[in-house]
């Protein structure tokens, strides 16, 4: 979640020493900065791979559809490498909501990968009874499962 002038003179720095995956999310309030860096950096775009992520309050069908565009246009970018469901949780009110509306939001994802716009698609912090429900709503697999993990 880091932002200002830490994330662009980190990011900077990193771009510079060859590092290529960017990893974002817009509940981090920093993709537009990620953009602004990227695009500076003098990198080519299709050299670095960027992955944002889809926050828990925006699942369902019209909501991802206009987090995705916010993303795009917040990062600078027509598409990103690899889009995310940021966790399984949502604003659903009960348990068959919450499914219903991750649901919704992976069909917009298959749509938008089938576009072009996202190039891959996948999950973070998914149980496998999560990812075994998913997986029989959509025609895609996910890609990525990304777990947080550290020490603290």
């Amino acid at each position: 979640r880091t932002q200002g002038e830490l994330l662009t003179n980190g990011l900077s720095a990193a771009l510079g020493a060859g590092y290529r995956h960017v990893d974002t999310a817009a509940l981090y309030g920093n993709e537009a900065t990620v953009g602004k860096v990227i695009k500076a950096s003098g990198v080519a775009r299709r050299d670095v791979t960027i992955a944002t992520k889809l926050w828990c309050s925006e699942h369902g069908r019209e909501k991802t559809k206009r987090a995705i565009a916010s993303s795009l246009k917040e990062l600078g970018l027509d598409y990103v490498d690899l889009y995310l469901i940021h966790a399984p949780r949502n604003q659903g009110k009960s348990p068959g909501e919450i499914i219903s509306l991750r649901h919704e939001s992976w069909a917009v994802m298959e749509e938008f990968q089938r576009k072009g716009v996202l190039k891959s698609i996948g999950v973070s912090n998914f149980n496998k009874a999560q990812l075994q429900l998913l997986m029989k709503s959509g025609t895609v697999r996910p890609s990525v499962n990304q777990i947080e993990f550290h020490p603290y």
